[in-house]
């Protein structure tokens, strides 16, 4: 369903995306807001997606019959897109090998962890164009990983946004890093 222009502005939560459960038990844990998601929601707002030739057929809730709705024009979709707002996170997910998370993680709480293990990896997950951590806990060596906005994943949510010609939200100000600020 498209957005209608009646709003004056949506901010779509493009983070907190679900992570299978086998994921999350096992301790692998998944991606906070994978780019391709962001894009593919915000279009479904926009009513626009990447292949002209979509062929997404909605159900008439009055007759019970299928009805392909008429794509927008370009200026509609600007005019909505001006009304909505990509959420970026500034938190994280982390999750344990014990299969107990994922539990929210801020700024100051990675810094902590990090500072508890200087030889933290970091790896990128192209396919989500997001950072994953790995450490592990001294005394224990017990492994943890964790999904946390860098400045690539905030760049390439931003150029996302105004590729889309759409604005920007944050959940939630003040649980980043302080150099996050520092693209905006």
């Amino acid at each position: 369903m498209c957005l209608k222009l009646r709003l004056c502005v949506f901010s779509s939560q493009t983070y907190d995306h679900p992570t299978p459960t086998s994921a999350v038990t096992s301790g692998v844990g998944g991606p906070n807001a994978p780019l391709s998601w962001a894009r593919s929601s915000v279009q479904a707002l926009l009513g626009s997606s990447d292949s002209e030739d979509d062929e997404s057929v909605v159900v008439d809730s009055d007759t019970s019959e299928p009805f392909q709705p008429p794509r927008p024009g370009a200026a509609e979709r600007a005019q909505r897109a001006r009304k909505v707002l990509l959420g970026l996170p500034f938190y994280g997910y982390r999750y344990p090998s014990s299969g107990r998370g994922p539990e929210a993680i801020l700024g100051r709480q990675l810094v902590e962890l990090l500072q508890e293990d200087p030889a933290a990896r970091l790896d990128y997950h192209s396919e989500h164009a997001e950072h994953c951590f790995t450490l592990q806990h001294p005394g224990t060596g017990a492994q943890e990983r964790i999904f946390y906005p860098t400045l690539l994943f905030l760049q390439e949510r931003i150029s996302l946004a105004k590729q889309l010609g759409c604005g920007l939200s944050i959940w939630e100000l003040g649980q980043g890093l302080d150099y996050f600020y520092d693209l905006l």
